[in-house]
């Protein structure tokens, strides 16, 4: 390369700036940090602010800091907790039938993004009161990940063994195209 061609290189990556998310990914995605885990409240905020996703959008829970955990923790440290915040910021637009258990209707947020120190594996179970094992090798099991489970975090139902079906499988429409799936896009950093 000649030297022109560095030096214009070289400019033209510090006009660049740093690399943001779209604004409306961002205000799309929330960040997940364990506050058990010393690294993992400023690892969460230095995401956050290297991809522009609005500090409200960081979220801390007390959960464990072991690998993997029981279905009763991840339920009431990290689940309940999570469905909370939804709520409470009106990330998720529920209905209420008649005082039946609220419904998801859609929601503004779609990505969560979860920061070192969150736990990675449910422990299996037995099934809760309304939940049954189904047949095939699937349906016999209750573990998963947080990852998996907090994809599905707005079902409504307490059903954990088997299979769930992806509504985004062989679908070409993008994540911001479909605010009424009940489902979330899930990462880990």
């Amino acid at each position: 390369m000649k030297r022109a061609e560095i030096l214009a290189l070289f400019f033209l990556l510090i006009l660049a700036g740093p690399i943001r998310a779209e604004p409306s990914l961002a205000e799309a995605t929330i960040v997940v940090f364990n506050s058990n885990a010393p690294e993992s409240a400023p690892l969460a905020k230095f995401y956050a602010e290297k991809r522009g996703i609005p500090r409200d959008h960081l979220v801390g829970l007390a959960c464990s800091t072991e690998e993997e955990i029981t279905r009763e923790d991840y339920e009431r440290t990290i689940a309940r907790p999570l469905r909370a915040v939804f709520k409470k910021r009106n990330w998720w637009t529920m209905r209420d039938e008649d005082g039946k258990r609220a419904e998801f209707v859609s929601s503004t947020i779609h990505f969560v993004a979860l920061m070192k120190g969150m736990p990675l594996k449910i422990h299996p179970t037995d099934p809760p009161p309304g939940d049954h094992k189904n047949e095939g090798p699937v349906g016999i099991r209750s573990e998963a990940s947080v990852d998996s489970e907090l994809s599905v975090l707005s079902r409504a139902d307490a059903a954990i063994f088997g299979a769930l079906n992806n509504p985004y499988y062989k679908s070409y429409r993008r994540a911001m195209e479909s605010p009424n799936l009940p489902v979330l896009l899930v990462c880990r950093l």
